[in-house]
Parts: structure tokens; C-alpha cells; sequence
């Protein structure tokens, strides 16, 4: 959520969704993946990261350090078509809530899957 608001915030999507993991014998991966159309929706950043996170996590392993990261930016520009509305919907769902979220603290509003923090 944080990557894709702070992409929204700057007006900015990207193509590459970036999966950094330290172990905890510290040794490092990083693993990414390139999607066909720029993005800041949170969710589609979660679903690639955690799809990343599924080719390399062994259960019962411990995770010293996860991060997730956006590259190849450019500016928020989308290529809709007529089938896209739910994306719009999202889109301005997305940018409300950053919105509450600013003007009255991150914990004013959550999605639905969410559990209080």
C-alpha cells in the first residue's frame, strides 16, 4: 500500500514490481517481474510481489528483511478501453482513500480485507 500510494501521490506508475528478501543468515535475493502496463494499484503490486514471494519462501523459514519496490516509472498515463471501468473504479477508490487517509491519519479508513491495526 505504501509503494502505491507514494507512486499516486507523484503521479507515477511502473512495469517492474521488485521482491528484496534477507534471510536469516543474511544472504540477499532480489527477484522481479515486468507486467504489460504500467501500474499504481495496490493491488496488482501485491499480487505480483506475493507471487514472488511464493517462488522463493520454504515454509517454517524465517524472513530477516522483506521489501517490495517499483521501477521503470513514468507518468501516470493509462491506455483504458472500453472494458475497463472496474480499473477507473479502482483508480478513483484508490485516490479517495489516500486522500482521507492524508488529511485525517493512515488509521481514519481500511479496505475490507483488513484486519485493525
Amino acid at each position: 500500500e505504501k509503494v502505491g500510494k507514494r507512486l499516486r501521490s507523484r503521479n507515477l506508475s511502473g512495469k517492474t514490481i521488485r521482491l528484496k528478501i534477507r534471510w536469516p543468515d543474511f544472504t540477499t535475493i532480489t527477484r522481479q517481474v515486468t507486467i504489460g502496463q504500467p501500474t499504481n494499484h495496490d493491488s496488482v503490486i501485491l499480487s505480483n510481489a506475493l507471487s514472488l514471494l511464493e517462488k522463493e519462501w520454504l515454509e517454517g523459514k524465517g524472513i530477516r528483511l522483506i521489501g517490495v519496490g517499483v521501477s521503470q516509472l513514468e507518468p501516470e498515463n493509462y491506455q483504458l478501453s472500453l472494458f475497463d471501468q472496474d480499473f477507473q473504479k479502482e483508480q478513483s477508490l484508490l485516490k479517495a482513500l489516500d486522500g482521507l487517509q492524508e488529511r485525517f491519519g493512515k488509521n481514519i479508513i481500511y479496505k475490507g480485507r483488513e484486519k485493525s491495526r
